[in-house]
């Protein structure tokens, strides 16, 4: 099975969202973490703060965004608002609390009687306070906070980082914090009826606010730099584990049967079919499996049902899951229109973010990508949005780029050989035309000269007869018959030595063609490259069959790759 090539706008959205995580509207088809869902809320019922956390690509911000929000809207206890800092960048001047705050007073900024006390409070508290205030006397007026992807705050200079722990330390530990309540006691002490009974017991009731920390595996310790104020932080951490093979089983199946405006009615797998797909997934067993993986996998199959009207899907019809990757990337290439940004995409990945020796991911800065491989930043955008590339907060600011799993490093990799085998032949039709056009120039000039001699014999020839003639006449004439003759000699020595010139002009840009291939070898020969070195040798050789050293190198070669093969 060859998945159908994607375009760049879907009419209708897939049940399966492949790389991309799920969104919180497709929460009817995330399936396989009603566990993880069911834990995590358990959790947050008992603490104020939970640590999410897991390696990437196991989906974390499905989980969230699909599975936890629904159930706490569902629930009602809770409002949830989603944080995303994203990575500090040089210039940027909003810090996490501003871009907190504004969340929290998104649509929640009615007057309040907060400003009489605090007329120039910008903390954290004082907008979940206002938000509390505007909320009441609705039930369900506790706040989530759920900062995904909160490794990307420490990106921030250490100011900004510090000034979020102290006032989320302020939300979370204190009815009212410590510099309220000593403003409050004094502005009453000056007005006693400042506020009303009801306003002093609104304002003297805590917060009912939860947090979830999302945060990578390998980022886990940069939240000590928080324990200063919040000493509990890692106290309740939660790992999103692996989807076991039940999970997997009903993450692949239960979105197939869904009803709905998708771009195929609903499907089903044959056993044998799921087998095949978890066989993959697991690698026999060896490994756990990926929500990354199996979303491409399945994504895949729904567009073989879209392509083909077959609601049932047989081991055949999962072809080989290989491909599949394979084909997700150039695929994914395929959809930069402008040739020049795909052949930049495609060294950036292929050279850049890819160890071919050991065959692992590389990473690299974004300074680096602009400067070594001339990307923009909107071209960086959207690689990152076809999830072809992740971009990772680095900790002095801005972003890290790297491939954004381990999966694609193979189907990369042999993209990058057939794109270097094309341009290879590409280089090589190119130095032939050259070839030929140098040698087609030399070839005219040649005939060129001997035309030109040729007429000048002529033109002596035709002097020497009538200098002939008129020897009969006069002794003068002879001598100028006999100076013809001698001028029709010395023009056919010039064309002897024109054609010698010639051919010597042929011979040395023939040797300049065995140069230019033997160099290209020696580049080969240095990257490792055997069989593009030995196809160099073999193209000097058919330049110059006398090379008894080329034909030595080109047996030695041969031999060597028989014997390794």
């Amino acid at each position: 099975m060859k998945p159908m090539k994607p375009t760049a706008t879907q009419h209708f959205p897939y049940r399966y969202p492949g790389a991309r995580p799920f969104a919180t509207d497709q929460q009817h088809l995330f399936f396989g973490r009603d566990r993880a869902v069911r834990e995590l809320y358990n959790r947050l019922q008992l603490e104020q703060l939970v640590v999410l956390y897991s390696k990437s690509g196991l989906g974390k911000s499905s989980l969230l965004n699909a599975g936890l929000l629904p159930r706490v809207r569902e629930e009602g206890r809770w409002q949830p608002i989603t944080v995303r800092f994203n990575a500090w960048i040089e210039g940027k001047t909003e810090t996490p609390v501003q871009i907190t705050r504004d969340l929290l007073l998104r649509d929640f900024d009615r007057p309040t009687f907060l400003p009489k006390i605090f007329p120039d409070d910008r903390s954290l508290w004082y907008a979940a306070k206002t938000r509390q205030l505007n909320a009441q006397p609705s039930p369900g007026n506790g706040l989530l906070l759920v900062f995904d992807q909160f490794e990307e705050l420490f990106t921030y200079p250490e100011e900004a980082v510090q000034q979020l722990g102290r006032q989320l330390a302020e939300i979370l530990q204190m009815a009212v914090p410590q510099r309220v309540r000593k403003m409050a006691e004094l502005f009453l002490r000056a007005q006693p009826e400042l506020l009303t009974d009801a306003e002093e017991a609104a304002l003297e009731s805590r917060l009912d606010v939860r947090i979830i920390f999302a945060i990578r595996s390998d980022r886990l310790s940069l939240l000590d730099r928080l324990s200063i104020y919040v000493p509990q932080i890692l106290a309740q951490r939660y790992e999103l584990q692996s989807l076991s093979p039940v999970e997997a089983h009903d993450a692949i199946v239960h979105p197939a049967q869904k009803e709905g405006n998708f771009v195929t009615p609903p499907f089903e797998y044959a056993s044998a079919a799921l087998d095949t797909m978890l066989a993959y997934l697991t690698k026999g067993g060896a490994q756990p499996i990926e929500s990354f993986q199996l979303q491409i996998l399945c994504q895949s199959i729904e567009q073989y049902v879209a392509r083909s009207a077959d609601y049932f899907i047989e081991p055949g019809d999962v072809g080989d899951p290989e491909q599949v990757f394979r084909d997700y990337y150039d695929n994914q290439i395929a959809l930069i229109e402008d040739p020049a940004e795909q052949l930049s995409a495609r060294r950036l990945i292929e050279e850049g973010l890819v160890y071919e020796k050991e065959q692992r991911r590389l990473t690299l800065f974004d300074v680096q990508i602009r400067e070594t491989y001339g990307i923009s930043d909107d071209l960086l955008r959207r690689l990152v949005d076809t999830h072809l590339l992740r971009a990772e907060p680095n900790l002095r600011g801005g972003y890290t780029y790297e491939l954004s799993h381990d999966t694609l490093v193979t189907p990369v990799l042999k993209a990058k050989a057939r794109r270097v085998e094309a341009e290879v032949r590409a280089a090589e039709a190119e130095a032939e035309r050259h070839r030929l056009a140098e040698l087609a120039e030399a070839e005219r000039q040649r005939q060129a000269e001997l035309a030109e001699e040729r007429r000048k014999r002529q033109r002596a020839t035709r002097y020497a007869a009538i200098g002939f003639l008129l020897a009969a006449i006069s002794i003068a004439a002879s001598v100028f018959a006999v100076q013809q003759s001698r001028l029709a000699h010395e023009a056919q020595v010039k064309a002897e030595h024109a054609q010698q010139a010639a051919e010597k002009s042929l011979l040395e840009l023939k040797k300049k063609q065995v140069d230019d291939y033997l160099k290209k070898a020696e580049t080969h020969r240095l990257t490792g490259e055997p069989l593009l070195e030995l196809k160099m040798l073999r193209a000097a050789l058919e330049v110059d069959s006398t090379r008894g050293d080329l034909q030595e190198q080109v047996r030695q070669l041969e031999r060597r790759h028989s014997q390794t093969n």
